[in-house]
């Protein structure tokens, strides 16, 4: 899953015409399609819930969904190529209910146009209109995890990306995959690839663990954040 976190102003990119060379790693039809719920424990306690669902459109695109019940309640959608070239994005997030982000985007030529809306219980809804340039091996950052998970997932290969959030604009992703390991979640017990990689955001670093099925096609077995929180399969 993916959670959203508070976020500050927009950064541009810079666009290059030519297929960068990251983007070449990325292959979505190494996923497995369907549907995926998790349990999301902070500090050994349930803090709710997630649903994944990925699907392959008849253009060849993929569809990412979210819907995260409890404490980090959100939804979100990302359309993407099969190199996760991005296409459109939608978020609606709502925390205590009384603080609320949602936004959409549409991805095109190198370029992300389209709108981002705060809410707060003092100033009310905030919305500003989204215009920026984009890297050309920028994916969206609500599937930045399943990016990961799409590439060849050799132990010590390094991954490298940009992803791009209307609230924080362009931050760059390195991240580094290690050798296999055995977890066991409420799922059951699976062979993984422990992924590691980092998001150098204006607001600060970001480190994420993502464990990712080696049985293809895969799946994502457990996701831990930075801030804490975890998810872990609970069925597919």
């Amino acid at each position: 899953m993916r959670l959203a976190l508070l976020i500050t102003p927009l950064l541009l990119g810079v666009w290059t015409a030519q297929t960068p060379p990251g983007r070449a790693q990325f292959d979505a039809s190494r996923l497995r399609l369907g549907q995926f719920r998790y349990r999301t424990i902070v500090k050994g306690k349930d803090a709710g819930g997630s649903t994944i669902s990925i699907a392959r459109s008849d253009d060849g695109t993929y569809r990412f969904s979210n819907e995260v019940t409890g404490q980090f309640r959100q939804s979100w959608e990302a359309v993407a190529t099969s190199r996760f070239e991005p296409r459109t994005a939608t978020l609606g997030l709502g925390q205590n209910d009384d603080r609320r982000r949602s936004m959409s985007l549409f991805y095109e030529a190198g370029a992300v146009s389209g709108t981002a809306t705060r809410t707060d219980p003092v100033k009310g809804a905030q919305t500003s209109q989204v215009s920026a340039r984009v890297p050309g091996d920028v994916v969206d950052q609500r599937i930045d995890w399943a990016a990961v998970m799409s590439t060849s997932l050799s132990p010590g290969q390094k991954i490298a990306f940009s992803v791009y959030d209307p609230w924080i604009g362009v931050s760059r992703v390195s991240g580094q995959v290690g050798d296999p390991e055995t977890i066991t979640v409420p799922a059951g017990s699976f062979e993984t690839r422990r992924v590691v990689y980092v998001i150098e955001k204006s607001s600060g670093t970001e480190r994420y663990e993502v464990w990712v099925s080696t049985q293809s096609p895969r799946f994502m077995v457990r996701e831990d954040f930075p801030g804490g929180a975890s998810t872990e399969l609970v069925n597919r």
